[in-house]
Parts: structure tokens; C-alpha cells; sequence
């Protein structure tokens, strides 16, 4: 994969090599935002293998799905009822510094993804950007 790969905007799964998962929480505090859109995580394609990323309030978990397609960890996340955007990473996007960012779910995957989150708060706000 060449370093200068810039964010593709909802790419087909084939050409993807990340898919970015958006769904409810079970959070009270979180009941303001938008339903279905009130957490966010990213899937990373690595060769054969996808690497989910999914940070949560009291820790960060990391899963791999082992020789799977695109297409599969698309259905197996829709099926859990989540909202999935296929993207491609951006290796060359440069971190602008920042006084103060609270690390939400949206920044985290704004972080892996590559994309500037600047004015992002929502998870809502990630998926307009991102398809």
C-alpha cells in the first residue's frame, strides 16, 4: 500500500481498506445525539486479515477477524445493526496541533482513518464527512 494514499470517500468494499461502524450505545448520558449514531468504531484491513478498533469509555478493544473479505465484516456489522461506511486510510494526512480535544470514539477513529476531526463532535458529523 503506497504511503501517499489519500481518504477515498465511500469506496466499494472491494478497493477499501477500512470500514468505519456506526451504531447505538447503551449510554444514557449519550441519548442526545442522533439515534444510530452515537458511537462510532473502524475496521483496518491488514492482507487477509481485519483489525477491529473499537475505543470505548473505560477501555479500547482490539479484535481481528481472520481471513475475511470486506463484504463479510460489512454484513456481519449491518446485521448487529450498524451503519457501515466503506473509506480508505490516509498515510499521509499530518496531525495539526491541538490545545485541547477530549479523545472521543470520533477522534480515535478520525486518528486511524487519517482525517482531520477539527470541528467533528459527533459521530453523526463523522459520517457526513466520510460518505
Amino acid at each position: 500500500m503506497s504511503n501517499n494514499k489519500k481518504l477515498v470517500k465511500n469506496t466499494k468494499d472491494s478497493s477499501c481498506d477500512a470500514l468505519v461502524m456506526f451504531c447505538d450505545s447503551s449510554l444514557r448520558f449519550l441519548n442526545f445525539l442522533k439515534p444510530k449514531y452515537r458511537h462510532c468504531f473502524v475496521a483496518i484491513k491488514s492482507e487477509n486479515d481485519w483489525i477491529i478498533y473499537e475505543p470505548l469509555l473505560n477501555r479500547t478493544e482490539i479484535t481481528i477477524l481472520r481471513n475475511s473479505k470486506a463484504l463479510e465484516v460489512r454484513r456481519l456489522f449491518e446485521s448487529m445493526g450498524c451503519k457501515v461506511v466503506s473509506t480508505n486510510l490516509n498515510r499521509s494526512y499530518v496531525v495539526k496541533f491541538s490545545m485541547f480535544s477530549p479523545f472521543t470514539c470520533v477522534k480515535a477513529v478520525g486518528k486511524v482513518l487519517g482525517v482531520s476531526t477539527k470541528g467533528i463532535i459527533t459521530p453523526y458529523q463523522l459520517y457526513k464527512k466520510l460518505i
